[in-house]
């Protein structure tokens, strides 16, 4: 078993990769959902906030947001780091199918920046999502100095919790390359080639 100082340090050196095995480093949540059998299926639904899946890279900054909150003394904690496709379909379902307001656009985990590990959703750890206007102010402008882009600042579709890698505009401007290595599956040539593991 890895533990969490030596991972943090396999990261560092090595591209990101999910565990081939189930493995007590990550909670379920955070397990690939090819992984979870039986009653553990259901740990695709809830929320991975382990900053541990995400590449090195993503990770400092991430990290650089959340210590340039706290210094700014503002209460912030990751919500939610990799989503599974059962997760990313459940929410894409809010004002479609399901009732409430929309809370995303993107229809399927492979198109998103949580599966692949290049975002997160930053909340404030009293108020969650009912945290102040200034507190998402500072939240997007932080991460934007930390070399993340803040959902917070987009026009037509505002995600303030949502901070992501800064690697491509949108689903429907990803590059080719990043599409086929999408398609494929290939998780760790595309944090490579994105830079995302420096």
């Amino acid at each position: 078993m890895i533990g969490r100082l030596a991972l943090g340090a396999v990261l560092a050196l090595a591209p990101l990769t999910l565990p081939a095995q189930p493995s007590t480093t990550l909670p379920k949540p955070c397990w690939p959902e090819h992984l979870l059998t039986g009653r553990d299926t259901a740990f695709a639904s809830v929320p991975c906030n382990s900053l541990e899946v995400l590449p090195v890279g993503v990770r400092r900054q991430v990290d650089c947001t959340l210590a340039k909150m706290q210094a700014g003394g503002w209460s912030a904690m990751v919500f939610e780091t990799y989503r599974s496709d059962r997760r990313q379909r459940y929410l894409y379902s809010y004002g479609r199918t399901r009732p409430g307001a929309k809370v995303t656009n993107v229809a399927t985990a492979q198109t998103g920046f949580h599966y692949w590990t290049l975002g997160a959703d930053v909340i404030d750890s009293k108020k969650r999502w009912n945290a102040s206007p200034k507190f998402w102010y500072w939240l997007g402008q932080h991460a934007e100095s930390c070399g993340l882009v803040a959902g917070a600042f987009w026009k037509a579709f505002p995600d303030q919790p949502h901070i992501q890698f800064a690697a491509w505009e949108s689903a429907a401007r990803r590059p080719d390359w990043v599409k086929r290595l999408q398609a494929e599956g290939k998780r760790d040539s595309l944090l490579l080639q994105l830079g995302a593991t420096r």
